[in-house]
């Protein structure tokens, strides 16, 4: 979020359903940030966060985007003020002049304005969401024609079995007693739901990138198709052996 508003973003929404932000510790991210941004740190690699995807072909900081010219205006004193208190008030600061806006529960598509955003990113976040169908849905209302969706979605069983995929052997009876009153927990879809939903709403999916590996300090291996639960036990051998996937897509139209 802070990234995109210090790199040109004029304006960013921020959606949740139990409220996690903290605003201190986002103004001491924000001082980092732009530490970093001046000193034109690279990207941190796949030796410091392994388990971060998707996996990039170079990780030296992009200068050839984000030039010294470009961030003159973005980094000076007056924008480092306006953005600090934006978060700091963001709650009350009038929602058509902040660049930052924070919608804590959400459940109405109408938070957003209909065709207003250029972008849409999650990083291991539809995993949690129930209503997917839904929250598609709302997304391209948001979404301008051209606009471009990042969603990096995490398959894995969530500590919920020894097994990465051991969640897709609970009975749904069973699944209901795990999971609880949990508001955020893992929805159990597979990355073809996604794939399907996608298409459904009206959008292009451009690429999408799959992980078929797990961390072995975390979990034992994998399931065998054969206990699969009835829910899941059709479920394609792709669906089966994805842990994780990065799907882009635009809509089009």
């Amino acid at each position: 979020m802070l990234a995109y508003l210090l790199t040109g973003s004029k304006k960013y929404y921020a959606l949740d359903v139990v409220e996690h932000t903290t605003l201190k510790q986002n103004v001491k991210l924000l001082d980092e940030l732009i530490d970093l941004l001046l000193s034109r740190t690279d990207i941190p690699n796949e030796d410091e966060f392994p388990r971060v995807h998707p996996c990039l072909k170079k990780y030296a900081f992009p200068s050839k985007i984000i030039t010294e010219h470009r961030m003159m205006g973005q980094l000076d004193d007056e924008r480092k003020k306006y953005l600090k208190t934006n978060l700091l008030q963001y709650k009350t600061l009038n929602k058509e002049l902040s660049s930052l806006q924070y919608f804590c529960p959400w459940y109405d598509s109408g938070v957003i304005a209909k065709q207003s955003v250029d972008m849409i990113f999650s990083q291991a976040v539809l995993e949690h969401v129930d209503d997917l169908s839904g929250t598609y849905k709302a997304m391209h209302l948001w979404l301008k024609s051209g606009g471009i969706m990042s969603h990096q979605i995490d398959f894995k069983s969530h500590s919920t079995s020894d097994e990465w995929n051991g969640h897709w052997a609970y009975s749904d009876f069973v699944w209901k007693l795990i999971r609880g009153k949990d508001t955020y927990g893992i929805n159990r879809a597979p990355l073809s739901v996604h794939v399907d939903l996608l298409n459904k709403m009206g959008f292009k999916i451009l690429s999408i990138i799959p992980v078929k590996t797990f961390p072995s300090e975390k979990y034992t291996n994998s399931i065998h198709r054969n206990q699969l639960a009835k829910r899941f036990n059709k479920i394609t051998d792709e669906d089966f052996s994805t842990s994780s996937a990065h799907i882009l897509s635009i809509k089009e139209g």
